[in-house]
C-alpha cells in the first residue's frame, strides 16, 4: 500500500489518451468495488483536466462518463446485454443483489427440501442416520451453488467398496474374546471397556438391521485397546485384549473413512439437483447472479470466436487494479479480453493484500498470471512508499522480512519486498513505539 499502485494506472489511461494510442470508450478499467471505481473515475478526471487541451481534453471528459470504469461484475452485465442471444440470457434480466439473491435461495431451498422430504432419497436417510442435522444442509448447498461452474469439469469420485457383511463376520469372530477379557477389567469407566461393551451390545442388532442402518452403526464404533495393566486384574487378559483390539480399531477406522467417502459422494450428487433448481429459479425470474454474470460472460467469450474477437477490437487497453483480490474466472475473462497487442493487459496489485478466498480471491491463480505476463510483457516491482516516514518502513521492514518468507511448496505465500521511503519523508525521529507489558506473558496450557 502507498507505493502508487493505482496511481500508475492512472498514468497509462491518461498516456494512452494523450498519444492517440486509444479513447477513453476504447480503455477497460476494472477495479473491485463501486466505490473504488467512483474514486477511479475522480482521480481520472483531474488528471485529464491537467494533462490535456483543448479538442482532446473535451472529447476525453465527454469520453470519461460513458467510460468503461468500474468492476467486474458491471462490466460482465454490459458485455451480456450487448449479446444476450449469443450468450443465451433473457435481454431485460436484472441483477440480484446479495440480499435478493440470499431470499429466493432461502425460498428454493425450503421449496426443493419439501419436494425432496416427500420422495426420501437414501442421500438424505443417511444423513439423518448419520446425525447429520437438517439444517446443516443449506450450508452445503451453498458451497455447491458458489462453485457450481467447477461441478461440471470436476471428475466425480466413485464409491469405495463396503463389505459389511465382513466386517459384521470380523466382529462377531472376535466377541467371545472380548466378553471373556471384559471382565477382568477391575474399572468399568476406562474407555477401551465403555467402547468395547458398546460394541458387544451392538452386534445383536447387525444381524436384523437393513444395510444402511448397519453402515450407520458399523461407522459410528470405535474401539481402543486398554491404557493400562493396573484395571485388569489379569495381565494375560490385557495383552489378549490389547492385541485383539488393534487390528479390529484399524478394521472399523477403514470401514468408516470409506463409509464417510461413500456418503459424501452420494450426498453432493443428491445437492446438485438443488443448484439445478435454484438456477432454474432465477431463469424463471430473469435474475443473474454476481457469479452468474462471470460464468456466462466466460462461457461467451471462451465459446464464441467472433464475439470475443469483436470486444477484444473495440477495447485497445485493459486495465485491473487490486489483482491480487481476482478470482479464476474474473481472469480468464480478463485474459480472454486483453489477448492481441503488446501492452493491452496491465495489471497492478499487491498479494499481500489478497483476501485470500473471499468470493474465490485465489493467490497461487494470481501468482501463475504474473508469471504468464512475465513470460509475455514486463513485471515491474514498485518499492517507493510516498506515504509513511523512513523510520515506519524501516522497522516494517526489518520486522516482516523475517516474517514473510515465500512458501517453497507452491505458491500461497508471497515473499516480503521491502519499501523505501519518498525522499521528503526521511526523518530521524522515532516512530514505531512498543508496548511492553510490565509483567512477562506466560503461555496457556
Amino acid at each position: 500500500a502507498g507505493t502508487g499502485k493505482t496511481t500508475a494506472l492512472v498514468a497509462r489511461i491518461v498516456s494512452a489518451v494523450e498519444c492517440g494510442r486509444a479513447r477513453l470508450s476504447e480503455i477497460v478499467a476494472i477495479t473491485f468495488t463501486e466505490k473504488a471505481a467512483g474514486e477511479l473515475k475522480v482521480r481520472l478526471r483531474e488528471r485529464l483536466e491537467k494533462t490535456l487541451r483543448g479538442d482532446k481534453r473535451r472529447e476525453a471528459l465527454a469520453d470519461l462518463e460513458r467510460a468503461h470504469i468500474t468492476t467486474i461484475h458491471s462490466f460482465c452485465a454490459w458485455i451480456l446485454r450487448e449479446r444476450p442471444i449469443e450468450a443465451v440470457v433473457d435481454p431485460l434480466f436484472a441483477v440480484a443483489d446479495e440480499l435478493q439473491r440470499r431470499l429466493l435461495f432461502e425460498e428454493a431451498w425450503d421449496e426443493w427440501l419439501e419436494a425432496e422430504l416427500g420422495k426420501n432419497p437414501p442421500a438424505l436417510r443417511q444423513a439423518l442416520m448419520f446425525g447429520l442435522e437438517l439444517d446443516t444442509l443449506p450450508e452445503l448447498a451453498t458451497l455447491l451453488v458458489e462453485h457450481r461452474d467447477r461441478l461440471a469439469a470436476v471428475k466425480w469420485p466413485a464409491p469405495e467398496p463396503l463389505d459389511v457383511d465382513a466386517v459384521v463376520a470380523e466382529l462377531r469372530s472376535a466377541a467371545p474374546t472380548l466378553e471373556r477379557c471384559l471382565k477382568h477389567f477391575t474399572t468399568r469407566s476406562e474407555n477401551a471397556y465403555l467402547r468395547t461393551r458398546t460394541l458387544l451390545d451392538s452386534l445383536p442388532s447387525l444381524s436384523r438391521a437393513p444395510t444402511e442402518r448397519r453402515i450407520a452403526v458399523l461407522r459410528s464404533l470405535e474401539l481402543t485397546g486398554p491404557k493400562a495393566k493396573a484395571h485388569l486384574d489379569s495381565e494375560d487378559a490385557f495383552r489378549e485384549l490389547r492385541d485383539t483390539i488393534k487390528p479390529l480399531a484399524s478394521l472399523l477406522e477403514s470401514f468408516a473413512s470409506a463409509a464417510d467417502h461413500n456418503f459424501l459422494v452420494e450426498l453432493v450428487a443428491w445437492l446438485r439437483g438443488f443448484v439445478d433448481h435454484f438456477q432454474k429459479a432465477k431463469h424463471d425470474r430473469a435474475l443473474l447472479d454476481f457469479d452468474d454474470l462471470l460464468v456466462k460472460t466466460r462461457d461467451l467469450l471462451r465459446g464464441n470466436a467472433e464475439v470475443r474477437r469483436e470486444l477484444q477490437q473495440r477495447f485497445k487497453f485493459v486495465l485491473i487494479d487490486e489483482f491480487q483480490d481476482t478470482d479464476p474466472v474474473q481472469t480468464e475473462v480478463v485474459l480472454l479480453l486483453g489477448e492481441g497487442a503488446p501492452g493491452k493487459l496491465f495489471v497492478v496489485g499487491d498479494p499481500k493484500q489478497s483476501i485470500y478466498g473471499f468470493r474465490r480471491a485465489d493467490i497461487e491463480m494470481y501468482a501463475g498470471t504474473r508469471r504468464e505476463i512475465e513470460r509475455k510483457g514486463r513485471v515491474l516491482t514498485f518499492r517507493q512508499n510516498f506515504r509513511s516516514a523512513s523510520t515506519i518502513l524501516d522497522w516494517v521492514n526489518d520486522v516482516f522480512t523475517k516474517i514473510l518468507v515465500k512458501s517453497t511448496d507452491g505458491d500461497y505465500q508471497p515473499e516480503y519486498i521491502g519499501l523505501a521511503s519518498w525522499p521528503e519523508l526521511q526523518t530521524t525521529h522515532a516512530a514505531v513505539t512498543l508496548l511492553r507489558p510490565k509483567q512477562p506473558l506466560t503461555p496457556k496450557t
